[in-house]
């Protein structure tokens, strides 16, 4: 917890996040501390084959600062990739 705080203190902080679960509520404790510092993420890649989620995250991706994309399991690949170019 104290590397990822410390991380978000900079500005371009970069999240991927995978979401299996039809339950999210199961995850938000792991979430919780990326919500706190939404306005200083540079890209977000959010992997999940849930529809509902990749609608809601594509509709609501102008509340996020920084460049958000949604990736299928099967481009999870590419979602790390794109998090990790410069």
């Amino acid at each position: 917890m104290p590397v990822i705080q410390t991380s978000l203190r900079r500005d371009g902080a970069r999240l991927y996040y995978e979401i299996g679960s039809r339950i999210p509520a199961a995850r938000w404790d792991d979430l919780k501390i990326g919500v706190d510092h939404i306005p200083r993420w540079e890209r977000v890649a959010v992997v999940t084959d849930i529809g509902w989620i990749r609608q809601t995250v594509k509709a609501l991706r102008f509340l996020i600062g920084g460049d958000i994309r949604v990736f299928t399991t099967s481009e999870a690949g590419d979602g790390l990739a794109w998090i990790r170019s410069p």
